[in-house]
């Protein structure tokens, strides 16, 4: 966009939205469950109905300009694959629910999302996402906390579903969803051995193959959904030129590349 002599470019920012997905519950326990969910939700009508400009669709905390996002994690929405997903992990859809007979008893796949009651838009983005898994047969209601229950959920975990969101740091630190403890009540042996092994080195050959092979679980697993985060922008003379390309690390990024018409 050109204006009196100006262009601007819009960036990913560090604030960034997501659910996490308690992984001790007894629907959301089921792995087919949570990718289903993450291949039903569309964030791009999430962002157009409830936020507007200044958002952008966003699926991993890393995903804002860091060196060790290497892998596009986004998850394309598709109701049909969902479905799928779920009946060939034993549900069934009748009478406009998904059901499952496990162990003899019959479980319907219901669940609720917390959010944070003061956050106006946090509240209109969770019923956006109930009403898109309600079309689609899951049974889902938001909870709305006070302050103080939200914080106790957390610490707690005690909530099905939590739309929360965190402000990146620039030195990258997956701690918050994967090691003991994490939000999401999430437990991988494996992924716990490569959190250790993240945290004790500097190599970046091994930062970066554990980071991809830690992608390659998480879009598996699915313990946490992105959603969104905010953007920034910065104005530049138009006579500016070359592969300008900022982040929330560096708005200088690619200088090497500028050149001044």
């Amino acid at each position: 966009m050109v204006r009196f002599g100006y262009k601007k470019i819009e960036y990913k920012s560090r604030n960034y939205d997501f659910l996490a997905l308690n992984t001790q519950n007894e629907v959301l326990s089921d792995t087919a469950v949570r990718k289903a969910i993450s291949k039903i939700i569309d964030k791009n009508n999430v962002i157009a109905s409830c936020l507007g400009a200044g958002y952008v669709a966003s699926n991993f905390s890393l995903d804002m300009g860091n060196w060790l996002y290497t892998k596009d994690l986004n998850v394309g929405s598709n109701a049909e694959e969902a479905g799928q997903i779920l009946m060939n992990s034993g549900w069934e859809y009748k009478n406009n629910k998904w059901r499952k007979n496990v162990d003899g008893k019959n479980i319907e796949l219901a669940f609720t999302i917390s959010v944070n009651g003061n956050q106006a838009q946090r509240i209109a983005v969770a019923e956006n996402i109930k009403n898109q898994l309600t079309n689609f047969g899951m049974q889902v209601s938001v909870r709305q906390l006070n302050n103080e229950t939200y914080q106790t959920s957390l610490e707690n975990k005690n909530f099905d579903v939590m739309l929360t969101g965190i402000e990146c740091g620039f030195s990258p630190s997956l701690a918050t969803f994967f090691k003991n403890g994490n939000i999401a009540n999430y437990s991988n042996p494996q992924v716990t051995e490569m959190m250790n092994i993240i945290s004790n080195t500097s190599d970046e050959n091994v930062l970066y193959d554990n980071y991809n092979k830690l992608y390659d679980i998480y879009l598996e697993e699915v313990p946490y959904i992105g959603l969104y985060r905010n953007t920034d922008v910065i104005i530049y003379n138009q006579s500016l030129a070359g592969n300008i390309k900022p982040n929330a690390f560096n708005i200088y990024g690619n200088i090497e590349k500028w050149y001044r018409q």
